[in-house]
């Protein structure tokens, strides 16, 4: 059932529509498709025997309670078997009724805050990708009207009234987003000062006092338009061999990529940078050299596209606003999506010495399709970083800095 809901949206989905069979890419290759309970039904009285067949063998159940899982799509060689010449084999007989809600729902990401519905989208697909990703204006947001399936699945909630804490939302993410669309600063330097203002908010985000959370970000909107701030930052040190060790680690774990695209991109950011070779300091100088040359004036041109990537992910992803995380964690998992990103945009440069806004949005939409939804990886290398015996703060800062 369809009915017209307002929604808050990013305007690059004004504009999205699956182009289908075009794409470069398909939605369900790769991926465990989930089947709830009301479709899984639907499913098993379909009476096409090629489809009843496919459904039998492979739409398996699930042990689960989850009345959105009871069931999945077995890939057969990475692919889902209903996948028909890049179109869905069952929407294209049944019609988008007999989609699945994961189905109905990819790559939208639906939140609620305060009954008002948020709509934006995962970078993993092509066209969301090309068409948030390659804006080089600021990313604004629309509230409008939109005709939408009441099965959408529901990503957050969060009830602003909840806590002292949930009350400073709008405050805060606004701000959040201020930051990094300040272009004053590099991308990198925007995510390091973001970490000095979590920072800042991690040692009073149980506090009672609304106002004393609210001073804050009026305190470091002051040091964001400060000139003593970018000094501050063009000040920190630069730990080129830290960097270097921790994306040697995530390139050489990456053995099990299915997404052909980031496979080659992976094994040429290895080679770019000759990470088979013992010698540290001829990595570095190899690093430096190469991405002051292919890399940084590409990015100083073009850099509303990491911009835009990391706006999308504050906004789909209700930052520091998660149930069930703190501020450390959010900050933690935005650092390493935003610097392996850029990792594997510097070594790619590097490797074919050149790069296009073109190949950076096809570079963020292949990793986000690989990795981005991987929460296993992501978890494994926040625990790295959670265990090391150094300031956490501190190291993702040098994370950063460039």
């Amino acid at each position: 059932m369809k009915k017209s809901i307002v929604t808050l949206k990013p305007q690059y989905m004004n504009e999205f529509q699956c182009i289908g069979n075009a794409c470069s890419d398909t939605c369900c290759s790769g991926w465990k498709v989930n089947i709830d309970k009301q479709t899984y039904k639907k499913y098993k009285k379909i009476k096409d025997r090629e489809v009843a067949t496919k459904v039998a063998n492979y739409i398996k159940k699930e042990n689960t309670l989850s009345t959105d899982n009871v069931a999945s799509i077995q890939t057969n060689e990475g692919a889902c078997v209903f996948l028909h010449d890049g179109l869905c084999e069952i929407q294209l007989k049944y019609g988008e009724e007999y989609l699945s809600k994961t189905c109905l729902t990819y790559p939208r990401v639906f939140n609620v805050v305060d009954q008002q519905v948020e709509l934006s989208a995962n970078m993993s697909c092509p066209e969301t990708a090309r068409l948030a990703l390659l804006n080089q204006e600021l990313m604004q947001f629309d509230v409008a009207e939109e005709i939408l399936d009441v099965r959408h699945i529901i990503k957050q909630k969060i009830e602003t009234k909840q806590s002292v804490w949930n009350s400073c939302f709008w405050e805060i993410r606004t701000f959040t987003i201020e930051i990094l669309q300040n272009r004053s600063y590099s991308v990198s330097d925007r995510l390091i000062f973001l970490g000095l203002f979590c920072r800042k908010l991690a040692s009073i985000s149980s506090s009672e006092n609304r106002s004393q959370i609210v001073n804050v970000v009026t305190e470091f909107r002051m040091r964001l338009d400060s000139s003593d701030t970018v000094k501050e930052i063009s000040k920190l040190p630069q730990a080129y061999h830290v960097q270097l060790s921790i994306f040697k680690e995530i390139l050489q774990t990456q053995t099990n990529i299915h997404h052909n695209r980031l496979r080659n991109y992976n094994n040429e950011a290895l080679q770019a940078f000759d990470f088979e070779s013992s010698d540290k300091d001829a990595i570095q100088s190899k690093y430096i050299k190469g991405c002051n040359e292919y890399y940084v004036p590409f990015i100083n041109e073009h850099s509303y596209i990491l911009e835009n990537y990391l706006v999308n992910q504050v906004f789909h992803r209700l930052f520091l606003f998660n149930e069930g995380s703190n501020i450390l964690e959010e900050y933690l998992r935005l650092t390493i999506l935003f610097s392996t990103v850029r990792f594997y945009l510097q070594g790619v440069a590097v490797f074919e010495k050149k790069m296009t806004p073109e190949k950076a949005v096809d570079i963020i939409q292949s990793f986000s399709k690989s990795i981005e939804h991987s929460s296993s990886y992501l978890s494994l290398l926040s625990s790295k970083i959670m265990n090391t015996n150094v300031d956490k703060w501190t190291f993702l800062i040098t994370l950063l800095k460039q």
